[in-house]
């Protein structure tokens, strides 16, 4: 799911003199993997959200350059009503404070509750932080903006998969392919190449069967946006189409999750409005 972006999102803005700015989604997924937690890859899987953020502070004079309080709901609804009789699966509700320090670092602490309202899992509750480090023009220019970024995640009540609650570590970047800029034609058409490596630290991928894991998954894709201002009239809002394809590499244990499946490909499509 997209819970990182809900609690960190500070990249939605709406005019320069507003303090609110949000963001509506909706995304349809070919295959549903939670930190590389096996959920659903039949029928239709729908994921809307929604994402408000709220700025306490800007153009600060000191370390905090900026402060936003971030708070969304993002959900995931499956045709295959899966491992019950109700198709809204999941619905977690996220919040939390991000802070500019200088211009190149943004650090984060957010608070997630996954809860089903199926009733298909537990509720899971966790405290998250986050740092990432602004940086652009790597490799000579051809790779640029990766953001590489280090999220912990505690679990403080009920767990997502293992036998007791645990802790999650995930690394990530996100380079651009500027290369791929309006490709075919599409003006204002962006490309990203996200890499994520998630870890199981104390218990978070441990099964009673197998015991504790470290590897969760290496997830390694890329995305595309579109803006579609210049397709619609003025004043209707800042629309972005998306679209993207990530293969997904599962360590020992979630591959048995995964009915001994240690590979799958999850294509996305999606449409969001920032306002």
């Amino acid at each position: 799911s997209d819970l990182a972006a809900l609690i960190t999102s500070t990249n939605v803005q709406a005019a320069d003199t507003s303090k609110i700015s949000g963001e509506l989604g909706l995304d349809v997924s070919s295959s549903y993997f939670y930190r590389g937690i096996h959920q659903e890859d039949s029928g239709l899987i729908l994921q809307p959200s929604i994402g408000l953020t709220f700025n306490l502070m800007s153009e600060g004079k000191g370390l905090v350059k900026s402060l936003d309080l971030n708070a969304g709901i993002w959900n995931s609804i499956h045709e295959s009503k899966t491992g019950t009789a109700e198709k809204h699966y999941e619905a977690d509700y996220a919040f939390g404070l991000t802070a500019n320090l200088g211009d190149k670092f943004e650090v984060s602490v957010g608070y997630t509750q996954l809860y089903s309202p199926s009733n298909a899992f537990s509720t899971v509750e966790e405290i998250s932080v986050s740092a990432t480090l602004i940086c652009q023009e790597l490799c000579g220019g051809k790779l640029s903006a990766w953001n590489p970024t280090i999220l912990a995640s505690f679990e403080v009540s009920g767990t997502s998969f293992g036998t007791s609650e645990g802790t999650y570590l995930e690394l990530s970047v996100s380079p651009a392919l500027p290369f791929l800029n309006d490709f075919a034609g599409l003006k204002g058409l962006t490309a990203t190449m996200p890499i994520a490596v998630g870890f199981g630290l104390d218990d978070y991928y441990r099964t009673a069967a197998q015991g504790d894991e470290s590897l969760g998954f290496v997830d390694a894709g890329v995305d595309f946006e579109l803006p579609l201002n210049n397709l619609l009239p003025a004043g209707y809002g800042d629309w972005t189409l998306t679209a993207g394809v990530h293969g997904l590499f599962l360590g020992d244990n979630l591959e048995t999750a995964n009915r001994g499946d240690n590979f799958e490909v999850i294509g996305t499509m999606g449409l969001s409005l920032a306002f």
